[in-house]
């Protein structure tokens, strides 16, 4: 028992004397903690996932294949301009399109680098925008009338469509090849940032360069003369000579989109059973009658007879092609004569004011 009763002892003493050392190095350590800690710096950094950004900027919207039907004045043609966005229609800032004549009189370049407004013409320049305020319209102070279609502006692709009214006096012209007077179609798409994408093979153009996408289209031609429905010479006796019309003379309004020439010719004038044959030299025998016609009040060299088929009225033979769409007007002086014997009743047959081109 007494042995048992020392080795427990001993073991005991020897726990303690370890528990001690334990304390006393535990002591050193924090004693030597102290001294280090105010000279050292012990620091750990923890990292996670970066934050950072990147800009990624929106493709340039392509242009497909226009389309554009005959350019016919006066008559509604539609124009389509099919465009790709990868971000969708909604990045689609302007849509421009511009269509100009191009010949040898005219300036190749309208200013088209900023589609300058002041280029617009009734006969030689139209110059159409699309915007998602402003819809379609036409730019300028001389304009067509158009209208369209936008394609939905969550699609990334789609296709604008202009329905376009073109002008009477839009000018004539044959088109088919360089060497010919032609209109040409110019089309400007542009996104939200500012940058325009402009149709044409090869990568981006410039701001400034805008090239003819359809070219040498050929213009048709058009003209519409107007004339009042009905004149009088009023109540004439038989032998009378160079009697004016009533008021003196009347408005012949041309609307021409190519130079041309104003001719006037006169039928046989038909009564009650009766005929006054019309005599084309001025010397109107019996049942007959003459015209003359001129374009001022004074019967002189350059006043003409009147004959049965379509002459040109001295110094009408080259009128400019017309250069406002209300047209242009030319005053008609005309003067009758009748032969000695003719039936009393009253007469009437048809004056015609032609523009031949």
């Amino acid at each position: 028992m007494s042995r048992s009763g020392t080795c427990l002892y001993k073991g005991q003493v020897k726990e303690e004397k370890l528990k001690n050392k334990i304390l006393v190095l535990a002591c050193i350590i924090a004693i030597i903690g102290l001294m280090i800690g105010p000279s050292t710096s012990l620091a750990a950094t923890i990292s996670g996932p970066a934050t950072g950004s990147v800009t990624i900027s929106s493709a340039l919207p392509a242009i497909g294949t226009p389309t554009i039907e005959p350019l016919v004045p006066n008559t509604t043609i539609q124009l389509t301009v099919p465009v790709n966005d990868a971000s969708t229609m909604d990045n689609i800032a302007e849509v421009w399109v511009v269509l100009k004549l191009d010949d040898d009189t005219l300036s190749d370049d309208p200013g088209l680098d900023s589609i300058d407004s002041g280029y617009a013409d009734y006969g030689t320049c139209a110059i159409f925008k699309w915007t998602p305020s402003g819809n379609f319209e036409s730019v300028g102070s001389e304009v067509w009338t158009v209208t369209g279609t936008a394609p939905s502006m969550t699609a990334t692709t789609g296709t604008f469509t202009f329905n376009i009214t073109v002008n009477k006096i839009a000018r004539y012209a044959t088109g088919g090849s360089e060497t010919e007077d032609g209109w040409d179609v110019y089309i400007k798409v542009t996104d939200k940032a500012g940058t325009p994408n402009i149709d044409e093979d090869g990568p981006k153009a410039t701001q400034g360069d805008v090239p003819k996408t359809l070219v040498n289209k050929s213009m048709a031609a058009y003209a519409s003369v107007s004339v009042p429905s009905t004149v009088t010479f009023g109540s004439l006796s038989l032998s009378a000579t160079d009697q004016a019309l009533s008021g003196g003379f009347f408005t012949t309004t041309s609307i021409v989109n190519k130079a041309y020439a104003l001719k006037v010719n006169s039928t046989d004038w038909n009564g009650s059973a009766h005929t006054l044959i019309l005599d084309e030299d001025g010397s109107p025998g019996a049942d007959s009658f003459s015209i003359r016609a001129d374009d001022d009040a004074a019967i002189d060299t350059d006043t003409q007879y009147v004959t049965k088929t379509a002459t040109t009225i001295d110094g009408h033979a080259a009128e400019a092609a017309g250069s406002t769409d209300s047209g242009s007007d030319v005053p008609v002086y005309l003067w009758v004569s009748i032969g000695p014997s003719a039936y009393a009743t009253t007469y009437s047959g048809d004056i015609t004011l032609t523009v031949d081109y």
